[in-house]
């Protein structure tokens, strides 16, 4: 490969940099494939792969810089990859890699796109809120259940494969009578108010003070990216209870709030990572309580 198609790459990558997540991405991949054509034309399958190299070369960057960790570059890596593609389409066509009025079209496009998907890095992102609700159905009245809603002093190590990675998830929880609630967590103590409390039925709580989101991992040293204190809010949780049958209909409810966009992308994660919450905790109410009901 001729020398235009690696500076193509590096200077992707260092452009880049300086805008912010999703405009980096786009950006970083048009400034690629444009710089990849400065020699003669390209085609877009090449312009593409000048794209992803400058992304992995970002990539790598920002661990060998400590910057961020193994766990945060693989959960943006799909929105990352895909606006790095369509920025180097772009940057192909304001290189003049099919027609002069598509480079016309082409080089608009790629700065109102860039504002649109990396604004945040200009402007605040907006806290956009989200809500997990899950539904169990158990084995146990809610007569038993209710002083483990209340209170678990301990949960197992855990088993799903993010936890393991460094996300934050719950080691044990406690309501005082004054209506305290503490819920610590493996990156800290999450403090917690209570709003409503029905006895064997309803518990409702706000958040005080969430604290930061994961530990990352990084070979290269120990990660102080912003986003794990500043992205990631939560709001508000509950637990209902309702009898159905010989056992309880509990319900699970979760609010947060998310500084970081797109909105649609990044909430998947944590719509998947408090619905796993969600499962631990109940499943260990369920645990307790069947032990209530051995020793009786």
């Amino acid at each position: 490969m001729e020398a235009a198609y690696w500076w193509g790459a590096v200077i992707g990558a260092l452009v880049g940099a300086a805008v912010g997540v999703g405009g980096t991405a786009l950006y970083k991949g048009a400034v690629a494939a444009f710089v990849a054509q400065m020699k003669g034309p390209r085609t877009w399958t090449a312009c593409g792969g000048s794209a992803m190299f400058s992304v992995l070369l970002s990539g790598m960057a920002l661990l060998v810089f400590a910057m961020e960790g193994l766990v945060c570059l693989p959960m943006a890596a799909p929105l990352i990859v895909g606006l790095a593609l369509l920025g180097s389409w772009l940057g192909w066509l304001a290189g003049g890699g099919k027609t002069q009025s598509g480079a016309q079209l082409a080089l608009p496009s790629i700065g109102v796109l860039a504002l649109a998907v990396g604004g945040g890095s200009i402007l605040p992102a907006p806290d956009s809120s989200g809500e997990v609700t899950t539904v169990w159905h158990l084995f146990a009245p809610p007569e038993r259940l209710w002083p483990h809603v209340l209170a678990l002093p301990s949960l197992p190590e855990p088993d799903w494969w993010l936890f393991r990675l460094g996300v934050a998830y719950p080691l044990r929880s406690e309501t005082k009578p004054d209506g305290a609630r503490t819920c610590d967590l493996s990156t800290g103590p999450m403090p917690e108010i209570v709003t409503r409390r029905d006895e064997y039925r309803r518990l409702a709580f706000r958040v005080i003070k969430t604290p930061p989101s994961m530990r990352e991992l990084n070979p290269f040293g120990k990660v102080h990216a912003s986003h794990l204190t500043s992205v990631y809010r939560g709001k508000e949780g509950e637990f209902l209870l309702s009898p159905e049958g010989s056992g309880t209909l509990l319900i699970a409810r979760s609010s947060y709030g998310l500084r970081m966009g797109p909105f649609w992308y990044w909430r998947l994660w944590p719509d998947s990572i408090v619905s796993h919450v969600h499962e631990r905790v109940v499943q260990e109410i369920e645990r307790r309580s069947s032990f209530d009901s051995i020793g009786r």
